[in-house]
């Protein structure tokens, strides 16, 4: 009996494909911890994104503080395991509680290693704090467990279509030839990996009913839904599969909706369940905010202005770059139709829907990370259409050679671009189409092609160290001379800057010395600019603090890229002019025609005078 579990006598093949990539994630994963010594002291498995998702385990079974009502527990860990790390997953409210910025569904996923990681904190003796190396471990482990778990299950669904070893071809492709294969190994606790199985699991399950309906399997297919949502809420457009699911014509459509009202009690357990499982989220967002919804994400959806082109060709981060064996699994959908028609209207809407959605994420690179990482859960489903692709060339001796090689040029490729960007070659978030083709192939950087990157925005050098690589055109320069534009009541017409006579009050009646508003596509064409805002400042109140604002954004469907930066007493001292500017440089414009807003503000209401103001913008040359 267990060799049978262990070593089944049938599809052997594909059962040994799924061992081999099993121990390979697990190798990786084990190197990564090696060659790092501080991976685990550093709490590396548990930082960043993940701290979020993941916190929700402490702060409940630990410290009985769901709430975080009680910040020092919180603040002590950070202190000790996030150190220089930005914090930015939680917010308050005013129910004097802070609320998680994302969701609780990879917390529950995790439960079962968080509890084991626990106990062996306790039985070993290292802190049983929620971070200290079991915790690690265990949620490295967990990682591991559900992207191994995931190959399994696909394996299931593969041989439904597919004899042994197309199966097991088709399990190495997509497991190493995708941005899969990189998160299972090296961002093993990303929600990636869980979702992974999840959506395969959904898959499979969606098979089972449509092949023998029960209550049961419609209870675990709308936990499932649920659980994927409250993990990454996109993830809801899965429902999409075992709605269309068997639909090839009309009257395939005209029998689902017989089948649905048949077994209408099923349906409504499926809506209970998704329904159930979501209320999780729902009454942490009511506990936590007093509100049954929150969002308080930085980023959020431009559904009208999808970024999909750029998500799946672009240099920065293209999918079908990066990945592009996606890209031939993409046309499979042409001989899935000519196949098999009750499996295209599913796997095809869920998608087209899933695309549409993720590349409308306005940080729609996802920050720094490895190819289109929303894409990583979804490759599973792809093999299918991958998979009836490659049996339909096998029949044309011609078009079975092309694809093949093809396919392995493309399989090869990933793999290489995997390693270029665990070499530090491929950036995670500043790629652009001459620095791609500089380092094309090469296993190290040529010199001088660092120069071809986007700009560095977070280690940029000084503005006048560069200046030689800009063009400067100045948007304003004001005097006051001409104060028709200004209230006259607020202009002084006896001291100015410079031997001049006139400034402008700034007091707390009169907070707001300039503000521009320029469209980026009037600016530049190229991938930022430098915003300079300068002016003379004369402090008129002695003893008075001062609270001086530069003020830079971008204006789109949501602001972003906001940037102030503050003038105190040390640099608008009082009885004297002082010449005082900020320097700025713009975000990843999501869009063309959104709009730079530059301005100066006296957020502290102090008396002051200005003169001088000029907003200048530096364009690369």
């Amino acid at each position: 009996m267990l060799r049978r579990v262990f070593w089944p006598l049938a599809n052997r093949v594909s059962f040994a494909a799924v061992c081999v990539l099993g121990l390979l994630y697990i190798g990786f994963q084990a190197n990564v911890i090696r060659s790092y010594p501080t991976y685990i002291s550093g709490s590396n498995a548990l930082s960043w994104d993940i701290y979020g998702y993941y916190m929700y385990l402490p702060a409940t079974v630990i410290y009985n503080d769901a709430g975080i009502e009680n910040s020092q527990w919180k603040d002590s860990l950070d202190r000790k395991y996030q150190t220089d790390r930005p914090k930015y997953q939680f917010y308050n409210t005013e129910k004097n509680r802070q609320v998680n910025v994302y969701p609780v569904g990879q917390s529950i996923a995790m439960f079962p290693f968080f509890m084991a990681g626990h106990a062996a904190a306790i039985l070993t003796g290292a802190p049983a704090d929620g971070f200290s190396p079991p915790y690690q471990y265990a949620a490295i482990l967990s990682g591991l467990f559900y992207s191994i778990l995931g190959l399994f299950l696909l394996r299931r669904i593969l041989l439904r279509w597919f004899g042994d070893r197309m199966a097991a071809l088709l399990l190495l492709l997509v497991s190493i030839g995708t941005n899969q294969f990189y998160y299972a190994c090296f961002d093993t606790t990303m929600p990636h990996n869980y979702l992974f199985a999840g959506n395969v699991l959904l898959l499979l399950l969606t098979i089972k009913w449509h092949e023998n309906p029960s209550v049961k399997l419609a209870l675990f297919i709308g936990a499932v839904i649920g659980w994927v949502t409250i993990t990454r809420p996109s993830e809801l457009v899965l429902v999409l599969i075992p709605l269309f699911w068997g639909i090839g014509n009309w009257q395939d459509l005209k029998d689902k909706i017989k089948l649905i009202w048949q077994r209408k009690t099923d349906v409504m357990v499926l809506g209970i369940a998704v329904v159930a499982v979501g209320f999780i989220q729902l009454a942490y967002w009511k506990y936590t905010s007093g509100k049954w919804t929150t969002y308080h994400h930085s980023e959020g959806f431009d559904f009208l202005h999808p970024f999909t082109l750029k998500f799946l060709f672009s240099f920065k981060k293209g999918w079908f770059v990066y990945t592009p064996l996606m890209a031939i699994a993409t046309l499979g959908f042409v001989a899935l139709w000519k196949a098999h028609r009750k499996l295209f209207l599913p796997l095809f809407s869920f998608f087209i829907i899933n695309l549409w959605v993720v590349s409308s994420w306005e940080c729609w690179w996802y920050a720094t990370s490895w190819s289109q990482r929303p894409m990583v859960q979804s490759v599973g489903i792809m093999a299918i259409p991958l998979g009836f692709l490659l049996v339909a060339v096998a029949k044309r001796v011609v078009w079975k050679s092309i694809f093949y090689a093809a396919t392995g040029f493309t399989f090869l490729l990933s793999i290489f671009q995997m390693w270029q960007s665990r070499a530090y070659i491929i950036s995670g978030d500043r790629m652009t189409a001459d620095y791609y083709l500089a380092i094309f192939g090469r296993t190290a950087v040529p010199p001088g092609a660092e120069e071809l990157l986007e700009i560095d925005r977070w280690n940029a050098a000084p503005l006048d160290e560069v200046l030689h690589k800009y063009n400067k055109t100045t948007l304003l320069d004001e005097g006051f001379e001409q104060p028709v534009k200004f209230d006259s009541k607020f202009i002084c017409d006896t001291l100015g800057s410079g031997g001049s006579k006139k400034s402008m009050l700034l007091n707390s009646e009169n907070k707001y010395a300039i503000h521009i508003l320029r469209r980026y596509r009037q600016l530049t064409a190229r991938d930022h600019v430098r915003v300079r805002i300068s002016a003379d400042v004369f402090g008129l109140e002695k003893s008075a603090a001062v609270l001086l604002n530069f003020d830079n954004l971008m204006l789109g469907r949501q602001h972003y890229g906001y940037s102030g930066q503050n003038f105190d007493s040390t640099a608008v001292k009082y009885g004297q002019w002082n010449r005082i500017h900020a320097d700025y440089i713009t975000p990843v414009i999501l869009h063309s025609r959104d709009t730079l807003s530059a301005g100066i503000w006296n957020n502290g209401g102090t008396s002051m005078l200005i003169d001088n103001i000029k907003v200048e913008v530096y364009e690369p040359k």
